[in-house]
């Protein structure tokens, strides 16, 4: 067994089994892949491998009031490009938010104005990496157009992986 062989027949079975990704770019899928590694670990570590909105929730409640946003400014920037327009917020936040309209009322405002206290400029980021992560688990990303052109989506959104799981925070109590 090899690396390469073991992928292409891997590849395989999912080009033959999974219609939603038989078309996905490589890099694509490599993407998706790193984001949802990456997820897991967040998981594992901060919220009890559950995954749930309430410990998502009491994961932004530990970050730290003074957190340096500085690191997170890159992440904030693209999201913001990718999910404001000038009318407001767009079809691609809408396509994030799905049917989540608690979450979506929460991190919606913060997006629109494009500012907030790094704080909350930092939850809205977590809060979109657990949306990106339902999506990808639940099917939803991949439910209209696919997830091919989903790239860039998916890299800054398992880059942003590693910068929340660099962070301290709070002890809980």
């Amino acid at each position: 067994m090899t690396l390469k062989n073991d992928m292409e027949e891997l590849d395989g079975w999912i080009s033959k089994h999974c219609d939603e990704f038989a078309d996905v770019p490589g890099n694509v899928k490599a993407a998706a892949y790193y984001f949802m590694i990456l997820w897991s670990v967040f998981d594992k570590r901060h919220l009890e491998r559950k995954g749930s909105r309430k410990l998502v929730a009491q994961y932004c409640d530990r970050l730290s009031d003074e957190v340096s946003f500085e690191p997170f400014q890159i992440y904030w920037d693209y999201y913001l490009q990718r999910f404001v327009s000038p009318t407001g917020l767009n079809e691609h936040f809408v396509g994030l938010v799905g049917n989540d309209t608690e979450t979506g009322r929460f991190i919606g405002p913060i997006i629109t104005a494009q500012q907030g206290a790094p704080k909350d400029k930092l939850a809205t980021l977590v809060w979109i990496s657990y949306l990106l992560r339902c999506n990808l688990v639940h099917g939803r990303k991949h439910k209209k157009k696919g997830i091919s052109d989903q790239y860039d989506n998916l890299m800054m959104g398992a880059k942003l992986m590693t910068e929340i799981m660099n962070l301290k925070l709070k002890p809980v109590g």
